[in-house]
């Protein structure tokens, strides 16, 4: 029972695609890797009073150009490994109300107001002891 292959005779228990080949530390070095990219023109949230059957619209929150990246990295099986991460958005607000007396919206931002957030883990360096 054996497999001819380009680097020579194999058993089928040691051929490249059978799974029973990885184990022990080939285990711990699978690892799961998963990005996410995401984008928008513009998002918008209004608020709107509904409470005595009249709908009224209060406020508005307008996101522009919203992008996000991300990417989330599983190390291995091992329980004492913690996954890693990095990500960033960055994104431009305006806000609006609605006022009553004009029955227009009216600018609460003059400006934008541009946000950046940024954050990530890596690994951890740390002496890891069993004592504790």
């Amino acid at each position: 029972d054996r497999v001819e292959d380009i680097d020579g005779p194999m058993t089928p228990s040691e051929h490249s695609t059978d799974v029973s080949v990885h184990v022990g530390q080939q285990i711990e070095q699978m690892r799961k890797l998963t990005r996410l990219k995401m984008t928008s023109p513009e998002v918008i949230l209004t608020l709107t009073n509904d409470f005595q059957g009249l709908d009224e619209a209060l406020f508005k929150v307008i996101a522009m150009n919203w992008v996000f990246g991300g990417e989330l990295d599983y190390p291995g099986a091992s329980a004492s490994e913690k996954p890693c991460f990095g990500f960033n958005m960055n994104t431009s607000f305006l806000a609006d109300y609605f006022d009553t007396a004009s029955n227009r919206w009216e600018n609460f931002l003059t400006s934008p107001w541009e946000i950046t957030l940024n954050g990530s883990r890596g690994p951890q360096s740390r002496f890891h002891s069993k004592r504790m």
